[in-house]
């Protein structure tokens, strides 16, 4: 039998495909720079992960080496409704939360032990999968709805997660990766939308032009996250789990609002307020780069609810107010050091980096 001229380009795009992934996949895993590796678990978040669902195309040799199989086309179309939601819903929440209670989901078990078995199922032939497309179609159809519904769910979560930063739960931007979080996003909707038209087009032109499609997307990808993702040397890894440990996966942006809206007496907020500027004026705690709402809380015996009202009925944002200190002891650090450097101003005034430095002078 000869190949199409589709069947051709569809084999050639995954082969690209494939190994430009293995190659990825062995970056990430590898590629830390010091001293950056000492904590690689804060500065690489979900490194392992990252290069375990680089590697998992390779479950899709079973159709190159037998493109002519129906087993292995369909494999190959059914290998991504189940690779990518269970792909986007990991790295999403293994980046932002403890990678050791990923590997317990459920979903993740079950989308693994699939794309696996399909490929060792492809590789022997005999056209079984072919023989029970019906129960195949119903089973992968429900499994990429629960996905999607979970995917939903884990991208609403992210949206509050967002909010929790720029609404000031923390003072420097580089302790949350603002931009990766909001990129997830549109990639997890239109690469998902894409596993879904590949799967009902049944077209080897369309499943090549997303192979080619999905690697850009992947080396992009991986471009984007090979440096550190956050900078500086404290390793507070916990504080995202903290800062949202009240904030649950299907609760709606209203309900969050209205916790961090409590009120309290007049008398109480003057004296939360002096406490706060105390804390972080007078003694200066601004000058440390990692200083957030949930820290700031633990040291004053209080709470994130009051505390969010303190600074929105008195002092502004958390990140403004903070940044505003830092700002100004740099202006005088300038004063007093006129030949210091730009990191040294930075670094100095409690900011994590000269990036940091720059987009708060330009912010307040």
């Amino acid at each position: 039998m000869i190949l199409s001229g589709g069947q051709i380009f569809s084999w050639i795009a995954l082969f690209i495909q494939i190994v430009s992934f293995v190659v990825c996949g062995t970056v990430r895993y590898f590629h830390m720079c010091p001293p950056y590796s000492d904590n690689e678990a804060y500065h690489y978040p979900s490194r392992k992960w990252v290069s375990f669902f680089f590697l998992l195309p390779l479950l899709e040799i079973p159709y190159l080496a037998d493109p002519f199989a129906p087993d292995a086309w369909f494999m190959v179309k059914a290998f991504y409704l189940i690779y990518i939601p269970t792909l986007n819903s990991t790295l999403i929440r293994s980046y932002f939360l403890d990678v050791k209670k990923i590997a317990r989901q459920s979903f993740l078990v079950i989308g693994v032990i699939g794309m696996a078995c399909l490929s060792v199922i492809a590789s022997i032939g005999d056209d079984i999968l072919s023989q029970h497309i019906n129960i195949l179609n119903i089973g992968l159809l429900t499994f990429t709805l629960v996905m999607l519904i979970y995917l939903s769910a884990t991208l609403n979560w992210l949206r509050k997660l967002i909010k929790a930063f720029v609404h000031g739960e923390y003072s420097d931007d580089e302790s949350f990766p603002l931009l990766f979080a909001k990129s997830i996003f549109p990639v997890s909707v239109i690469s998902t939308v894409m596993a879904i038209a590949v799967y009902f087009w049944d077209n080897p032109v369309v499943f090549g032009v997303f192979c080619l499609i999905f690697t850009v997307m992947g080396v992009a990808f991986l471009i984007e996250i090979l440096p550190p993702q956050r900078i500086g040397d404290n390793p507070v890894v916990s504080d995202i789990k903290e800062n949202l440990s009240d904030i649950k996966l299907f609760e709606s942006a209203e309900e969050v609002l209205k916790k961090d809206n409590a009120l309290l007496s007049d008398e109480s907020l003057d004296r939360l307020e002096m406490q706060v500027r105390e804390y972080i004026c007078e003694k200066q705690k601004f000058l440390n780069p990692k200083l957030n709402k949930t820290e700031l809380a633990r040291e004053l015996g209080t709470n994130r609810t009051y505390l969010t009202t303190v600074f929105s009925e008195r002092l502004g944002s958390f990140y403004s107010f903070v940044n505003k200190q830092r700002v100004e002891f740099a202006r005088q650090y300038i004063k007093e050091h006129p030949k210091a450097t730009q990191q040294e101003i930075a670094l100095n005034s409690g900011f994590g980096s000269v990036k940091s430095y720059t987009r708060a002078k330009q912010t307040l």
